[in-house]
């Protein structure tokens, strides 16, 4: 299995995702009443699509899709995301639509999990680590201050763990230095009962991931 995972990865990074540099992040005026559609006032809950994420247009239609990027972001402009391209993970041996997240020598790979709750990475080269199911960044319905539990598993070389994710919606709807119909939640991380990790997360209409700790 490890000689085949290699492989896939050695033939993904020779062929890359080729897009052009994308002009997303340029038709906030003109978006921000869309945005503004995504929130549902009365019962507290916001359908939250992809391209929050991705850092691109959206066009108000509350479904889950894999639109086409290739996003700058980062307080140097230093990261990027791009895709989507077609991948298949080496834990299920099934195909999907992947992101590649480049951020100075980290590597990540992302895709939608099947039940469209959540996105979450496939890939990580830092620890040559595998994923099927994760979440990192929530999609779909929410609501203020819901949270959700997902559990999936990774491998790193000859290991095979289970993980456990909550997020939470601290802001389903807030104001990033005067930018409306951002998005701050928290993300924790265990392994087995120990938490191994946790961030706070700050995502933007046209700007993506703004603030991270």
């Amino acid at each position: 299995m490890k000689r085949a995972i290699c492989i896939v990865f050695s033939m993904l990074m020779m062929s890359g995702c080729q897009t052009t540099q994308s002009t997303e992040g340029t038709n906030w005026d003109a978006e921000q009443a869309l945005w503004g559609s995504a929130y549902d006032q009365d019962n507290k809950k916001r359908f939250i699509p992809v391209q929050l994420w991705t850092g691109g247009s959206w066009d108000s239609q509350h479904q889950i899709t894999t639109p086409l990027t290739n996003f700058q972001f980062g307080s140097r402009n230093h990261k990027r995301t791009e895709g989507p391209f077609d991948w298949i993970n080496p834990i299920t041996n099934k195909p999907s639509k992947m992101y590649k997240r480049f951020n100075n020598g980290k590597i990540q790979f992302f895709t939608i999990r099947e039940d469209q709750t959540g996105l979450g990475r496939s890939y990580d080269n830092r620890w040559s680590l595998y994923c099927a199911d994760e979440a990192k960044f929530p999609l779909g319905w929410w609501m203020e201050g819901e949270e959700r539990t997902f559990t999936y598993q990774c491998t790193s070389g000859e290991n095979l763990d289970t993980y456990t994710v909550k997020l939470t919606i601290d802001t389903l709807d807030y104001t990033y230095q005067g930018r409306k119909h951002a998005l701050k939640y928290s993300w924790k991380l265990f392994r087995g009962d120990s938490r191994v990790d946790s961030k706070t997360y700050i995502y933007a209409p046209h700007k993506g991931m703004v603030e991270v700790w």
